[in-house]
């Protein structure tokens, strides 16, 4: 064998290794990606599940043109109950019996002793279901009310109150 010969079984060598180290790192390369990507699709795919329950308050009625306790309508709420809770709201179905005026509707926590921020409702006339944006439950234990006015000093009725909790 010359040298001529040598220096070409020499670099068809080099090449051949080099193809085998390269084809070696390409699939390194594409075994970590494919080992990212899996972990990206089960974090992207990881689902919490919620619950939703609904407490109910009750029915009833009132006539006066400032904020008054519907009798009756009171509710204990204990929030250590519900696992994370994310959102409450006030629901309630409401029946003007004089087409006109606003009844607006409100819980009070009894147990503090101040309304519940957010959870005030209104519609102008007739009847209709309203629901209140997001409320805030204060922790533990609490007693809840429902109050209730007409603009006009009118009768109003409340025929469905309830709360709505949504936790996971």
């Amino acid at each position: 064998m010359n040298i001529k010969s040598v220096v070409i079984l020499s670099n068809a060598l080099n090449l051949i290794l080099l193809v085998i180290l390269g084809s070696l790192f390409l699939k390194v390369i594409d075994y970590e990606y494919s080992k990212n990507s899996r972990r990206q699709v089960l974090a992207e795919t990881t689902t919490v599940l919620t619950t939703e329950k609904f407490i109910p308050i009750g029915t009833g009625s009132v006539q006066s043109n400032f904020w008054t306790d519907v009798s009756g309508l009171q509710v204990t709420v204990d929030t250590n109950l519900y696992k994370k809770i994310q959102k409450v709201t006030f629901e309630v179905a409401v029946v003007n019996q004089n087409t006109s005026g606003t009844i607006s509707v409100r819980l009070y926590n009894v147990t503090k002793n101040y309304p519940v921020w957010t959870s005030v409702v209104s519609k102008d006339s007739n009847s209709g279901y309203l629901t209140s944006g997001a409320v805030t439950l204060d922790t533990g234990t609490n007693i809840y009310k429902v109050q209730m006015m007409n603009s006009l000093n009118a009768p109003s009725q409340i025929t469905q109150s309830r709360l709505r909790i949504v936790s996971n």
